[in-house]
């Protein structure tokens, strides 16, 4: 008997699913809602170049993704590009991510330093969020690094992202982005994954392995229900007019 599956929406879990559906002999089908693929990975054309909608990167701990472009045979395409990430306060613009950095930034004393630091590699070796689950960040960070580092760093970035939420934010939320981030950090700095070309390039082919091994990619279809008949599914969808 040949196994159906149904994948709703064409972004990269929905894409990349379907490739290992379509390898051990499922036969697939992709609703998506919209006229491309790609999902928030979805590029636009800017003077005959491909640019992401939005910001996008790899981090040397996104395993499944390293091992997907070499599978696709674009491997060469992937480049590890150091950043450049600096802070501004009122006494001028700092380099800043590394243990030198640090050092060398005037706004924090040596005693807020040191505190900045210890409580970084603390939060690195936190091994599971559910132990720092019950705290806010402002209330860790306080905790463990103190009021004015947490003024002079942390406040002024969760604001910019949380807006007058920023109390509010859980420090696993934080410890997330710490953990996910040192995956792709050295003492010398952070390196971060770029296709070259665009992430439309692994979009493109992703999209050839699929339509390769048979699998259907069907546009502008909304799916507004999934019905259960006996011992399988009926999916329901509207099509979407542009």
């Amino acid at each position: 008997m040949n196994k159906k599956v149904a994948i709703i929406g064409a972004g990269y879990t929905g894409l990349s699913c379907a490739k290992k559906l379509c390898e051990n002999g499922f036969d697939v089908t992709i609703f998506e809602a919209t006229n491309e693929i790609g999902g928030i990975a979805k590029c636009i054309d800017c003077y005959n170049t491909k640019i992401e909608k939005h910001y996008r990167h790899i981090f040397k701990s996104d395993r499944y993704v390293i091992k997907l472009i070499k599978e696709l045979g674009i491997d060469n395409r992937l480049k590890w590009n150091e950043t450049q990430m600096a802070y501004y306060s009122k006494d001028g613009i700092y380099k800043f991510g590394t243990p030198i950095s640090l050092l060398k930034y005037k706004p924090l004393n040596l005693k807020e330093k040191i505190k900045f630091g210890t409580s970084i590699i603390k939060i690195k070796l936190i091994k599971d969020y559910k132990e720092i689950e019950k705290y806010t960040a402002n209330e860790w960070i306080c905790k463990n690094c103190g009021e004015s580092v947490y003024k002079k760093i942390w406040k002024p970035l969760l604001v910019s992202k949380f807006g007058d939420k920023e109390k509010e934010i859980s420090m696993s939320w934080l410890w997330g982005k710490i953990k996910l981030r040192s995956s792709s950090s050295t003492f010398k700095g952070e390196k971060l994954g770029y296709i070259e070309g665009s992430f439309d390039i692994l979009t493109q082919k992703l999209k050839e392995d699929l339509l390769k091994n048979n699998c259907k990619i069907l546009y502008n279809e909304k799916v507004e229900k999934v019905e259960k008949n006996n011992d399988s599914y009926i999916v329901k969808t509207r099509k979407i007019k542009r």
